[in-house]
């Protein structure tokens, strides 16, 4: 499975709207690794933990803004 896949995997993605609305999660390995209100301190944060390319998104304060797209490469 690929990093993408991994982080919005649907038991991740539902603990972040459930946890962190209006907040920044960085996610590695299906685990919600850092998050906070700023995107830097989320990736200083993960950087710190070693990670340095960590999947980042934005969780909406209302779950009914949830926008998700995918681009693949065929």
């Amino acid at each position: 499975m690929g990093k993408v896949a991994e982080a919005m995997n649907g038991k991740v993605f539902r603990k972040a709207l459930r946890e962190y609305p209006g907040q920044w999660v960085a996610i590695w390995d299906g685990e919600i690794i850092a998050h906070g209100e700023t995107l830097k301190n989320v990736l200083t944060e993960a950087e710190v933990k070693g990670i340095e390319h960590p999947f980042v998104t934005h969780i909406p304060s209302d779950p009914e803004d949830i926008l998700i797209a995918t681009f693949f490469d065929t």
